[in-house]
């Protein structure tokens, strides 16, 4: 019984020990001023990092995976036309990067986030704390089509 006992607690220990990739989406506000194009960032506070909505520049987009940060009213851009944006705090390994780029997303570095991964589409931001392509996939099929420029 003894023995029976000690493997119920080891596996317990090794399920609580276990990580699991819990992302957090949050649906946000609009902002009031999403109707506006900008040429620039300059003079315009987003309400959030990054932003899910708000003034946004106008004409193509980037796609894939980027090496450099995105402006926000390019980033706002990109979100506005349907498309999902995939930001990442840290410098991504070979492989993550090679998993971005068979989603039709675009992916930057922002060495600013609160989570080493953030994905926005329009009004909506999931959070993750490691690359969750999974739930990544789910939330840019479920979400890029609540866009104003989607058709």
């Amino acid at each position: 019984m003894l023995g029976l006992g000690l493997l119920v607690a080891v596996g317990a220990a090794a399920c609580i020990g276990a990580s699991t990739n819990t992302c957090n989406e949050v649906r946000e506000s609009e902002d009031p001023q999403s109707n506006m194009h900008v040429l620039t960032d300059d003079g315009y506070q987003y309400l959030t990092h990054p932003p899910t909505s708000g003034p946004h520049a106008s004409g193509p987009t980037p796609s894939g995976v980027l090496d450099t940060p995105l402006a926000e009213a390019v980033q706002v851009r990109i979100l506005e036309a349907g498309g999902v944006v995939v930001q990442h705090r840290d410098q991504l390994t070979s492989s993550d990067a090679g998993a971005l780029s068979v989603l039709d997303v675009v992916a930057a570095p922002d060495p600013n986030l609160d989570n080493a991964f953030v994905v926005t589409a329009w009004t909506w931001k999931l959070s993750c704390p490691s690359l969750a392509v999974d739930e990544i996939t789910q939330f840019a099929q479920q979400r890029r089509t609540s866009a104003p420029g989607v058709d």
